[in-house]
């Protein structure tokens, strides 16, 4: 018996992660789609980028890291920890440890 491949090259996870990457999603945005995840993800886009010699950019905001969007969020905007946890996607925990980081470092 021959056993044949349905699966094409284009309908791939991973090439669905190339492509979605190439059309400007973030990481995280690409996991969710496809309810993988970011790990997953990440590495998929990562091999691509390094081979065909692109740069990576993983954050949503282009150069704006989630750790200074979150300072932002809290210290300038007054926002809530849970409130920013909900509206960059991350939990709340992370937040916590940035705010608090960031009080630290102003001692």
């Amino acid at each position: 018996m021959n056993k044949t491949n349905n699966t094409t090259k284009s309908n791939t996870k991973s090439s669905k992660m190339i492509k979605g990457w190439k059309d400007g999603k973030d990481i995280s945005s690409i996991a969710k789609s496809l309810n993988v995840r970011y790990n997953f993800v990440y590495n998929v886009v990562s091999r691509y980028s390094k081979k065909h010699g692109l740069e990576m950019d993983t954050h949503s905001n282009k150069g704006e890291s989630k750790k200074s969007q979150i300072i932002d969020l809290y210290f300038n905007k007054k926002m809530s920890m849970n409130k920013i946890a909900k509206t960059l996607n991350t939990n709340t925990s992370y937040v916590w440890m940035c705010v608090n980081d960031e009080r630290l470092s102003q001692v």
